[in-house]
């Protein structure tokens, strides 16, 4: 067991290794809660029942990172993981073998340019390249990002992603000093977000809110008009926890929308 540690470990241009073998070894790191650096690299490497704590690590941000379990009884508890983001073209391993266990939390997971093999998956085999989010269809998720070169900056929100495939590419471009975190979004009260359709000049609201509620979607062409004045355009009974309505051409006239819970 190792002992106190700091919250956030920065490993510019250095290489951080833990290895631990035998059902009696056991590196305990639960205080650490990020990895980042430029040039970096970690290599965690557990087997034949020893086993590598760090349960509290939801982020990891570095050039390059390997995670292997192998053997009964070998384990990595990342339970807390939300973000596996590596700037490395397929510098990111986290695979399992024998018997060998990779712990991932069950939130979803923010991850690039990585393949992994771990009991999170179903299929248990991911390639994923450009940042993407991995997690469970019909769920939506909130990501915040913070800039990690500045020590006091805040998590702040990055995107709303609403889960229509298991792997969702967000279609960006790695920024070095972004760290990223996420966790399972469910609005209530519900929210509107208005969304271009497929990049495309339409428009698209997408509703975000709890399943099995009901919600009915209403609209005016004046942001002041009376009760009276707000029509309504749909109702909705949500099985996921978002809903797409139909797109809208740009040349409609201008409207404002509201939702509530019918």
């Amino acid at each position: 067991m190792i002992g106190p540690c700091a919250s956030e470990l920065a490993l510019d241009n250095t290489r951080m290794s833990l290895s631990s073998y035998g059902s009696h070894s056991l590196i305990e790191l639960d205080c650490l809660t990020s990895l980042r650096g430029g040039g970096a690299s970690l290599d965690v490497r557990v087997e034949s029942g020893g086993r590598v704590a760090l349960s509290g690590v939801e982020s990891v941000s570095l050039d390059r990172a390997s995670i292997s379990a192998t053997g009964p009884g070998a384990g990595v508890d990342l339970s807390a993981l939300s973000s596996f983001v590596i700037q490395r073209p397929f510098g990111g391993q986290m695979h399992m073998e024998g018997g060998g266990t990779i712990s991932l939390g069950t939130e979803g997971l923010l991850a690039s340019n990585s393949s992994m093999r771990t009991n999170w998956f179903s299929p248990p085999v991911w390639q994923v390249e450009a940042l993407s989010l991995l997690g469970e269809r019909g769920r939506s998720y909130w990501i915040e990002a913070r800039d990690v070169s500045l020590p006091e900056s805040e998590w702040t929100r990055f995107q709303r992603v609403a889960m229509t495939i298991d792997v969702r590419p967000l279609g960006m471009t790695l920024a070095p000093n972004l760290a990223f975190r996420i966790r399972e979004f469910v609005a209530d009260p519900p929210v509107l977000e208005l969304r271009r359709f497929f990049g495309g000049p339409s428009l698209q609201i997408v509703l975000f809110g709890a399943r099995t509620n009901a919600y009915v979607l209403e609209s005016s062409s004046s942001l002041d008009a009376q009760p009276g004045g707000w029509s309504i355009d749909s109702t909705v009974t949500l099985t996921n926890s978002f809903h797409f309505f139909l797109p809208m051409t740009a040349d409609e006239p201008a409207r404002f929308f509201r939702v509530r819970k019918n």
